[in-house]
């Protein structure tokens, strides 16, 4: 059992858990790089979760699109309802689970990515020796707006007063901006973490937009990526993602500062079946 802290103000945009395993060329397909058991994955998969409430089913593609010229991305969408979340989207190679603010913490979005991931397992053709999983990950992007008074004009200053972040060009680049105010930052930071064995650290800060307000963006995400694709079991599967979690958590709550953190609102301890 552990502890979970929800704030009642997060500057949550979305999380994502993904999964993905790779696509294999067939000469009898036209050499074209294809996931050979994706339409009865679609349709296992579908059934599965209809059952479970997530009857709203939208596609991502025109009905007449080939499945097999998309390679690796996103095809169907399913919700409980029109617009609600969280989703699960599938695709040739691919599983992903989604949810949005409203958020309450990772213990309650956590059963929804379950219920998924038994989906994925349950649907998958013969999935204990085809399911070769080549990446895992988990992110986590927020967005700090004027609510927590953020202006694009002071990136640099808010980045490293409210964070921890340093921005910094030579003088004699920065004349050369019409507006210096408006040149564009971005940062990402890659590393091996001594957490979670063989898993990758993927820290991205830039300016951005969020509902059409300009906002810092934060995101937070860590990626097992595997030397060869390989069977993982359920169980592990769910375990790295909860470590995973753990991780970013810790970078958040040690990253912010105490200004963000009181415009964040109350919190609020939850208890964690791990």
């Amino acid at each position: 059992m552990s502890k979970e802290v929800v704030y009642e103000n997060p500057p949550l945009i979305e999380v994502i858990c993904e999964l993905r395993w790779p696509l294999k060329v067939y000469r009898q397909y036209g050499n074209q790089p294809i996931d050979k058991y994706y339409h009865d994955y679609e349709s296992e998969f579908s059934s599965f979760i209809s059952e479970k409430g997530y009857k709203e089913v939208q596609s991502r593609i025109p009905a007449d699109m080939p499945v097999e010229i998309l390679g690796s991305a996103p095809v169907l969408q399913l919700r409980k309802e029109k617009d609600t979340w969280p989703l699960f989207q599938i695709g040739p190679g691919l599983f992903t689970a989604n949810t949005v603010p409203p958020y309450n913490g990772w213990s309650s979005f956590r059963n929804d990515f379950h219920l998924g991931l038994e989906a994925l397992y349950k649907s998958y053709p013969a999935a204990s020796s085809l399911l070769k999983f080549s990446q895992m990950e988990l992110r986590y992007i927020n967005g700090f707006d004027e609510k927590f008074d953020y202006s694009p004009e002071n990136f640099r200053d808010y980045s490293k007063h409210e964070f921890g972040f340093g921005f910094s060009l030579s003088e004699a680049i920065e004349k050369s901006a019409v507006e210096r105010e408006k040149i564009a930052f971005i940062s990402s930071f890659n590393f091996d973490l001594k957490d979670i064995k063989d898993s990758l650290a993927n820290i991205k800060i830039a300016k951005g937009q969020q509902k059409n307000k300009d906002s810092l963006i934060l995101e937070l995400g860590i990626t097992k990526k595997f030397k060869e694709s390989t069977i993982q079991e359920q169980e592990d599967v769910a375990k790295w993602f909860d470590d995973a979690h753990r991780v970013i958590s810790r970078w958040f709550d040690m990253s912010v500062s105490k200004k963000i953190r009181e415009k964040m609102g109350k919190t609020k301890t939850i208890e964690v079946n791990n």
